[in-house]
Parts: structure tokens; sequence; C-alpha cells
């Protein structure tokens, strides 16, 4: 029985760090800039093809890129809470 919950633990660890780490990636990615995106080539000229605003899609794009990073984020954040609630209760 010993063997097993400290089994149980460690499983339980690992998982926090593995969500804590994703968690801190994702805060990263959502800071970040995407790289395909280049600024400097709408900057340049305002392209307007077929109605649609390129530079206007192209923050768009960026901003829900970087939302849903947050999102992401925010799952492992909380995700890693609950593994480490449930490593505690394994350790009682």
């Amino acid at each position: 029985m010993v063997g097993e919950n400290c089994l149980l633990s460690i499983i339980w660890l690992i998982l926090v760090v593995l969500f804590f780490y994703m968690s801190f990636r994702e805060r990263k990615k959502s800071m970040q800039p995407m790289g395909s995106l280049k600024p400097s080539i709408f900057k340049s000229a305002k392209i307007i093809m077929a109605g649609v605003d390129f530079e206007s899609f192209a923050r768009e794009l960026e901003k829900a890129n970087q939302e849903s990073h947050k999102i992401a984020m925010t799952a492992y954040f909380l995700a890693g809470l609950a593994a480490l609630a449930s490593f505690v209760v394994s350790l009682l």
C-alpha cells in the first residue's frame, strides 16, 4: 500500500511540473509576435485585395493568436493547481 501511494505521489508531482512548465511556455508564446507576419510588409504599402485589408487582418490574427495562447496558459495553470492539490492529498 505504501509503495502504491509513493508511486501515485510521484506521478502527481510529474504532472505538476509538466503542467506548470507548459503554462510557462504558453505565457512566453502569448507575449511573442507571430514571426510570419512581418509588420514592415504592411507598413510599406496598404494592401487591399478583394475587399480584404491585410494590415487589419494581420493585426486581428496576431491578437487572436496571442489570446489563444493566454487561454491555453490559463488552462495549463489550472491543471497544474489541480495536480498540485492531488499531489498534496496523495501525501496524506
